[in-house]
C-alpha cells in the first residue's frame, strides 16, 4: 500500500478536511538523473535522500520489480547497473534488504520505468 501511495502522491494537491485518514505513508522520493533515456544493461546514477539513520558502509540494493519476477542488484554508490534481461514496465526502489521487498526496509521509490521492446524481445532505444 505504501509504494502505491508513494507513486500516487505526487499527483494528489489537497483533500478535503473530511476525508478520512489512511494509514499508507510514501516512502522517499527516487528517481534516476537519465529516466527518460535509461536501457536495460546501463549504469543509471539514482537520486534520493539517503536517511541520516543509514551508516554509509551499510549496503544499499536496487529492486526491480517486473511481473512477478524480482531483480535485486546491490548499489554502488548512488548507482545501479539495470539488469539487461528487463523489459516493459519495471518498478524500481531502494531498499536495505538484499533477500525482498520488504517495506520496513524501503529506502527510498519506487519509481516506474518503461522499457520499450521489439516483438523479438530486443530493447529499442528511447526517442531522443
Amino acid at each position: 500500500m505504501n509504494q502505491v501511495f508513494t507513486m500516487a502522491s505526487q499527483f494528489i494537491v489537497s483533500c478535503p478536511s473530511d476525508n478520512p485518514s489512511i494509514s499508507a505513508h510514501p516512502y522517499p522520493t527516487l528517481a534516476l538523473t537519465n529516466q527518460n533515456t535509461a536501457v536495460p544493461g546501463q549504469t543509471s546514477e539514482l537520486q534520493y535522500k539517503r536517511p541520516d539513520d543509514l551508516d554509509d558502509s551499510q549496503p544499499l540494493y536496487g529492486i526491480f520489480l517486473s511481473g512477478l519476477f524480482k531483480v535485486i542488484v546491490q548499489l554502488k554508490g548512488n548507482t545501479v547497473r539495470i539488469p539487461s534481461d528487463l523489459r516493459g514496465t519495471v518498478y524500481l526502489l531502494v531498499s536495505k534488504d538484499a533477500n525482498g521487498v520488504d517495506g520496513s526496509q524501503t529506502v527510498a521509490g519506487p519509481v516506474m520505468l518503461q522499457f520499450s521492446f521489439s516483438s523479438g524481445g530486443q530493447v529499442e532505444s528511447p526517442p531522443q
